[in-house]
């Protein structure tokens, strides 16, 4: 995982597979936080489950308030699941 931009503009962290000594951009994951300014990200790839989850702390610089998201992506396609679903992917994991 990369931050395009490093922090310049909108935050897009992207996906990279690496084969060898080349890195392929596959997809942007947990694009443009716009008004929330993100102070940490961490990404918990499950291979076997096709998953990737982010856990997405900071502040929403709207309402100057601090904030925490989690997240799940498909890792094969960077699918975005509906935040509905996180307690039955956590349980998934094994986080709940």
């Amino acid at each position: 995982m990369y931050d395009e931009f490093g922090g310049v503009f909108a935050s897009d962290y992207v996906l990279y597979k690496r084969n060898g000594l080349v890195e392929n951009r596959l997809y942007v994951v947990g694009n443009n936080f716009l008004n929330l300014k993100p102070n940490h990200v961490d990404y918990t790839i499950y291979e076997p489950l096709d998953l990737i989850k982010m856990e997405n702390e900071g502040m929403d610089v709207e309402y100057n308030t601090k904030y925490h998201e989690t997240t799940f992506y498909r890792l094969s396609d960077g699918h975005r699941y509906n935040q509905n679903l996180n307690d039955s992917l956590l349980t998934l994991v094994g986080q709940k």
